[in-house]
């Protein structure tokens, strides 16, 4: 099994490891006294996994609290996390009483900002089930709900005791939800580690996904450990994302998050490359990886749109835009954009 510390304020162990959730109630047991179990768990999981969660948290003298969301943006609300505080205290569960978090990216949102929130801070595991929630979400403790304003808007920071990762949820995910986490993985990619671009190039990715995603979480750790709450250089892993984001919003998140990313990427760089900040050619690679996977590097959209579903981005301080450009690959830069700026940034030329 190999595990990555976190190395950050809240440290934490991330097991990977193919059939590490069978050992799941082993690791819970070393942190916690507790005998009281909640599951909170993306319903669908739960149907094409119930077997192999009541087999392994069952019959192991625990309490077993089971509830299901499905898990999908439109539940990613304020209802929600009200919901799950009304389940646990009707089961009269305290904070020495332990959460585990089984699904994607959007439940571990949820699951991270309900359990920072109740009581002031119950601890909870997650087990991301999918690969885009397993290089991406299970690193950083970024937690948070959707609003009227965005994406992510209300949140905060707060980290699981673990994550247990298991590629084997990764059998039962169709093709659409298996390039959502290779957008999010050539990503870190592009910014950090060459090694998996090669991998991508190599064709090679779906072989050696186990060790795609233990060097994307490595790369991200090795980021966020160093800016931990997100107000220096961890901002280059949101390369992508301002536009990505104002896509998901613009689209009522009808757009899967790592297709808007990839489109993000895609854009951001063809733009910074005809003004001359980024090196050319590195469009053209840019796409060529992102086309290599089946991931889509444009979409019709207006600017205006871009631009109009933008203005709530979080990463916009004394109304200046954080943009994360590409120089060249593993050489991302910090761009401070007024709002004029930015909007002249997108609509100067043609994207």
């Amino acid at each position: 099994m190999k595990i990555i510390s976190s190395n950050t304020v809240d440290n934490y162990n991330i097991f990977i490891e193919n059939n590490s959730f069978e050992k799941s109630i082993e690791i819970i047991s070393k942190l916690t006294t507790t005998k009281k179990i909640i599951i909170i768990c993306d319903k669908k999981v739960y149907n094409i996994y119930q077997k192999n969660i009541t087999t392994i948290f069952n019959n192991k003298g625990y309490k077993i609290y089971l509830y299901c969301i499905p898990a999908k943006e439109n539940n990613k609300t304020y209802s929600t996390i009200i919901n799950i505080h009304k389940f646990l205290f009707d089961n009269n569960i305290s904070r020495d009483d332990i959460i585990v978090c089984i699904g994607g990216g959007i439940l571990s949102d949820i699951v991270g900002f309900a359990s920072s929130s109740y009581k002031r801070g119950i601890k909870y595991i997650n087990i991301p089930t999918t690969l885009l929630s397993q290089v991406d979400a299970s690193v950083g403790g970024k937690t948070g709900v959707n609003t009227q304003y965005g994406k992510n808007t209300i949140g905060c920071f707060y980290s699981p005791s673990a994550v247990i990762i298991d590629k084997f949820f990764l059998n039962t995910l169709n093709q659409t939800q298996f390039k959502n986490g290779l957008s999010e993985i050539i990503k870190i990619g592009v910014i950090n580690n060459k090694s998996i671009i090669d991998i991508i190039l190599n064709k090679n990715y779906e072989k050696n996904i186990e060790e795609l995603i233990y060097k994307s979480i490595l790369s991200k750790r090795n980021i966020v450990q160093q800016d931990p709450r997100d107000i220096g250089m961890r901002r280059i892993l949101n390369f992508g994302h301002t536009i990505g984001h104002s896509l998901e919003k613009h689209l009522n998140f009808k757009i899967p998050h790592g297709y808007a990313v990839a489109i993000g990427m895609s854009m951001i760089t063809k733009k910074s490359e005809k003004l001359g900040i980024t090196k050319p050619y590195v469009y053209e690679h840019l796409i060529n990886i992102i086309k290599s996977v089946g991931l889509p590097n444009n979409i019709k959209v207006s600017m205006e749109d871009i631009y109009i579903n933008s203005l709530q981005d979080k990463k916009i301080e004394n109304n200046k835009f954080n943009l994360i450009l590409i120089d060249d690959f593993q050489s991302p830069m910090i761009k401070s954009y007024t709002k004029n700026e930015y909007e002249k940034f997108l609509f100067k030329g043609h994207l």
